[in-house]
């Protein structure tokens, strides 16, 4: 199988999308190749089928590919060399935040495991259209939106350890977060802290005269 493309979108594949062996395989898939005899024994080509799975370019039920992942192909075979359609950036921005946010309420931290059992990905769909509706906003930044869902997934282990509770049990579904906007709180935070470094950063050059 060979792939045309030219060394512009080359770039712009692995800038804004996936590894090329990510694309090769995705173009297995479509060539009707059955993915589990490619994986099977193969630690690296698992992976691949992993990551395939992980950025939503394949169902993990059914091993199709994925809307996401026609419209990527469609891209990359298009003769047009302009930057990627932001729909499709947008879309991959949305599936980084969708693997971060913890699928249940079970919790694994520090050799401590709590039990849950609730789903919290819920609605994909919704929270997608809302995902990228906040980051079309421009309000707040993807990279914000990221450190904000880490920072509050690592206060919940914390306090689960400290508290010998899983706090996980009363972490709001997808969905239900990014209507209430709770990401908004540690954001802002962020911004404050880093006013209050730069500020003292700046009082640490300044020399005080007496």
């Amino acid at each position: 199988m060979k792939i045309n493309i030219s060394l512009e979108k080359f770039i712009q594949v692995l800038d804004n999308f996936h590894s090329m062996d990510c694309i090769y395989l995705l173009y297995y898939i479509r060539e009707g190749y059955y993915i589990k005899n490619i994986i099977k024994g193969n630690k690296k080509a698992g992976a691949l089928y992993n990551t395939l799975i992980r950025k939503g370019l394949i169902t993990e039920t059914t091993n199709d590919i994925s809307s996401y992942g026609k419209e990527v192909l469609k891209f990359i075979e298009s003769e047009n060399e302009d930057k990627p359609k932001e729909e499709i950036v947008k879309r991959e921005l949305f599936e980084q935040w969708w693997q971060e946010y913890p699928p249940t309420t079970d919790l694994k931290c520090e050799g401590m495991r709590f039990e849950g059992g609730r789903t919290l990905r819920l609605s994909k769909e919704e929270c997608r259209k809302k995902f990228e509706n906040i980051i079309r906003g421009k309000e707040f930044t993807f990279e914000e939106m990221m450190k904000a869902l880490k920072e509050k997934i690592e206060k919940v282990k914390r306090e689960s350890v400290s508290r010998k509770q899983n706090q996980l049990a009363f972490f709001p579904n997808s969905l239900t977060y990014l209507n209430r906007g709770e990401y908004a709180t540690y954001i802002n935070k962020m911004r404050n802290d880093e006013k209050d470094d730069d500020r003292d950063n700046e009082e640490i050059g300044n020399p005080i005269d007496i």
